[in-house]
């Protein structure tokens, strides 16, 4: 059929139809695109950013743990060592909540990488601490201040170098994929400006 036979009504009915449809081509790209940015800035917000302030976290309650052993070979009173045994006590809690919460997090967002295998080796070593930690507090609590500097040293203190490495690690992936979602987001960005672009230029030319 020859267009130029159309009644003027016909061709502008014609040339609306054609501009809504390239309107809503429009609008379902932009749709489109507005979700996939959401969910990357989503992820780098309330996952990612929550799994380095959780690292961070237990890094901190890691730290304060190992500055708390120090302070039970340092202190000699029982005034001095009651507190400090209820401040352990109290960090030791404190650092297994975040964990805990940690490793939820990781469950329910079926994360199986790298970062999974380190917070089972964080956990498996939190373990061990645990159990050398009771025996150097007992001898503590026995005098025995020698022996509990030696199995500071010699046990205790790798385990807790090996697990700020890996929680360290953990905040490093973590990162990187925040850099990988908001690299992701400026791609969809200016994929979705070029279309609105195109579409819009071919809605002025008709």
């Amino acid at each position: 059929m020859n267009t130029k036979d159309w009644k003027i009504g016909t061709r502008l009915s014609a040339a609306f139809g054609i501009v809504l449809a390239l309107v809503l081509v429009l609008a379902m790209i932009s749709i489109q695109r507005l979700g996939v940015m959401h969910e990357r800035i989503t992820m780098m917000a309330a996952v990612n950013g929550e799994q380095v302030r959780l690292s961070n976290e237990m890094k901190l309650a890691l730290t304060q743990r190992a500055v708390s052993l120090r302070n039970l070979l340092l202190f000699t009173e029982p005034e001095e060592i009651t507190p400090e045994l209820a401040k352990l006590a109290d960090i030791k809690k404190r650092y297994g909540d975040t964990q805990q919460t940690f490793a939820t997090l990781m469950q329910r967002l079926e994360i199986t990488d790298e970062r999974a295998e380190l917070l089972k080796k964080v956990s498996g070593g939190q373990g061990q601490i645990d159990d050398l930690e009771k025996q150097l507090v007992a001898k503590v609590q026995e005098g025995a201040k020698f022996p509990a500097r030696m199995l500071l040293t010699e046990k205790i203190h790798p385990q807790q170098v090996a697990e700020l490495d890996a929680l360290a690690r953990l905040v490093q992936l973590n990162e990187a994929a925040n850099q990988q979602a908001l690299e992701e987001a400026s791609r969809v960005y200016t994929s979705a400006r070029w279309s609105v672009l195109v579409v819009s230029g071919l809605a002025i030319a008709l």
